[in-house]
């Protein structure tokens, strides 16, 4: 990501600062920031310069930090926690399993008790709720290391993951390929993070066609190889795109796809995600095992709707069938690629009828299909259109990078058309 992963191995600032006030290096307490927004990060910064302590290096909420909180081995982790909620919980999990003896200490956006019960339930030794002082920082930091002391580093055996957004859809022509290849070049533009697509459609897969690309491995490959790839190898199998977007790319014949099965599914996705900061999933429009697997493995669930009718019925009907499964809903966000909302009640009344909140609502653009006709994205090649505001907007979201500004509440759009 955009500033990830700096470490400050000379004298900075903060140690001369610190070490004028009567303490050496020894006796400052290790800091590693963690926020995936470049400008909150630098504030942050600002804010402890004066304190007792060392800033010992920073980045952006993702492998990178993580392998850095494995390596330095700071004293405590602060790391801002906003929405989308889980991935704070996730990226709090995650520096538990690599960096055990940090404590993690979460600066929250948001004011909601049940907010800090999941980050405190996920590992962290404290939640303090923006805006914040110096002075509750270091109170916090004093607190978080008085409970055990200063521990001496354990070993680090745990593995840090990206985040996994899995796209989906009830059935064909809502848009959910489209959203997905576009939200993973918006992801990639957004952070300058690592981002890998993936088309698990097994039998009608349209992420190379899209993006224009003739890959010359694809997932069936990497699935009959899985026993003998790792984090390094893996890389091997994606097709480089000219967004930054690594592609795994659906079989060309849909005879090689049996030997493909949910625990090879569970085992993939996990194995990008220890590569990737982010591995967006494209999905068939048939809701089957593989697609199940990938949805519980995935950090966030999508799905993608439209308002016609039988796309309303069917997204009804995955719905009913996902609250069975409590682990996925408590992931699932809700957007409708619906530009025909005639007002704000109707998509309040559509978020009421299936019973679930819309989470965000993407424009009707006439220069989707044209772009998609000619093999690129959208989002690339004309970033100011409004179909691809929306999607940066989302990708901006979902990585942390800004407050969001987008689509939370309904927004009329044109009268007529969709996505497709």
């Amino acid at each position: 990501m955009k500033g990830v992963g700096k470490l400050f191995g000379g004298k900075n600032k903060d140690e001369v600062e610190a070490t004028s006030q009567g303490k050496s290096d020894d006796d400052l307490v290790t800091l590693l920031l963690v926020d995936a927004d470049d400008a909150r990060r630098q504030a942050l910064r600002r804010l402890v310069s004066s304190q007792h302590v060392r800033v010992v290096g920073e980045g952006g909420v993702g492998i990178e930090s993580f392998n850095l909180a494995r390596r330095l081995e700071p004293e405590v982790v602060l790391l801002s926690v906003s929405e989308p909620l889980v991935r704070s919980v996730n990226a709090i999990e995650a520096l538990a399993s690599v960096a055990p003896a940090s404590k993690v200490i979460a600066l929250s956006e948001v004011r909601d008790g049940e907010v800090a019960r999941k980050v405190m339930l996920a590992g962290a030794a404290d939640i303090l709720f923006k805006p914040v002082k110096a002075a509750d920082i270091m109170d916090a930091v004093e607190r978080s290391l008085s409970h055990n002391g200063r521990q001496p580093a354990t070993a680090r055996e745990g593995v840090a993951y990206g985040m996994i957004v899995t796209c989906f859809g009830a059935k064909g022509g809502v848009g959910k390929t489209t959203v997905a290849v576009n939200l993973a070049v918006a992801l990639a533009r957004v952070t300058g993070g690592r981002v890998a697509l993936v088309d698990l459609d097994t039998r009608f897969g349209d992420v190379a066609a899209v993006l224009n690309i003739l890959p010359q491995r694809t997932i069936a490959d990497l699935a009959n190889s899985l026993q003998s790839v790792d984090s390094a190898s893996v890389q091997d199998y994606l097709h480089p795109h000219a967004s930054g977007v690594a592609v795994l790319a659906a079989p060309s014949s849909p005879k090689t796809w049996p030997q493909m099965s949910t625990d090879s599914v569970h085992a993939l996705l996990l194995l990008l995600a220890q590569v990737y900061d982010f591995v967006v999933v494209d999905t068939p429009a048939r809701f089957e095992d593989q697609t199940l697997e990938a949805l519980q493995v995935s950090t966030m669930c999508l799905a993608i709707t439209s308002l016609d009718i039988t796309s309303l019925k069917d997204t009804m009907l995955i719905l009913e069938t996902l609250r069975e499964w409590p682990e996925v809903m408590g992931k699932f966000k809700l957007a409708v690629n619906s530009p025909a909302v005639p007002g704000e009640t109707s998509v309040k009344q559509l978020g009421e009828a299936l019973g679930h909140e819309v989470w965000w609502r993407l424009p009707f653009d006439r220069d989707v299909p044209r772009e998609a006709q000619k093999g690129k994205p959208l989002v690339s090649e004309r970033p100011g259109s409004p179909f691809s505001k929306e999607v940066l907007s989302m990708s901006e979201h979902l990585s942390g990078v800004r407050a969001r500004t987008g689509a939370a509440r309904p927004r009329r759009a044109p009268a007529s058309g969709g996505t497709r």
